[in-house]
């Protein structure tokens, strides 16, 4: 079953904490803790309690992070996260490849790697994606794609890859084109699905916790009603 995870993003470690508190109050099973985010890594400690369904992410600029960043230095703070030893670390499928043995031993520290692939531009044939998926599935425990839509088309091109998962896929399009991708890999068997606090999205198109939270309700009364028949 799909779980909703809620993106938190915030300048200081007491205001995640508050606003994970919040998510945890919508509904969300999960919380992507974006530390991209921060003015400054420090205290993340105080953010224990919520490890066992926390995704630490220190996102890349080119794939959406909030400012520059060296590659070393942002794998660092990461990695002093992870001593927390969280549920899931997402990290850049670019960055691993720069940094495999770095890489490698994050992940060690968590119970899951997400490798991540974010086209922030637009979204390539299928083929092309299909091959990413194929190479970034080697690596992690889950795979996350994600591509810029500039059609509805585009989501097509996308969903088209739950065709060859076997659950590790979490794919999606971002923009306002992209919206009915996020809503349609749940039922398609995405195991995540990200969300965020009303009003506060951490991209193009992403809808709030509370929204996705009804969705997944009617989708699955929708789906015991077609087994009871």
């Amino acid at each position: 079953m799909t779980k909703i995870c809620t993106t938190i993003i915030a300048s200081s470690t007491e205001r995640m904490m508050k606003l994970a508190e919040e998510a945890v109050s919508l509904g969300s099973e999960l919380l992507e803790f974006r530390l991209d985010s921060m003015k400054e890594i420090k205290d993340l400690e105080k953010l224990k309690s919520f490890t066992d369904r926390c995704i630490f992410t220190f996102r890349r600029k080119e794939e959406g992070g909030f400012y520059q960043i060296d590659d070393l230095l942002r794998l660092k703070h990461l990695q002093k996260a992870c001593k927390l030893y969280p549920a899931y670390v997402d990290i850049e499928m670019e960055t691993i490849a720069k940094f495999p043995k770095m890489a490698k031993e994050i992940a060690r520290s968590a119970d899951n790697l997400i490798v991540s692939y974010h086209d922030l531009n637009f979204t390539p044939s299928f083929t092309r994606i299909k091959a990413k998926y194929e190479q970034m599935s080697r690596t992690g425990d889950l795979v996350k794609l994600v591509y810029r839509a500039k059609s509805f088309k585009d989501n097509l091109s996308v969903l088209k890859l739950y065709k060859l998962s076997d659950r590790n896929l979490i794919a999606f399009c971002s923009g306002k084109a992209g919206v009915a991708s996020r809503i349609l890999g749940m039922m398609f068997g995405s195991p995540i699905v990200y969300s965020c606090l009303p009003f506060m999205p951490a991209s193009p198109g992403q809808l709030s916790v509370d929204v996705i939270k009804e969705i997944s309700s009617l989708y699955r009364s929708v789906v015991e009603m077609k087994d009871k028949n």
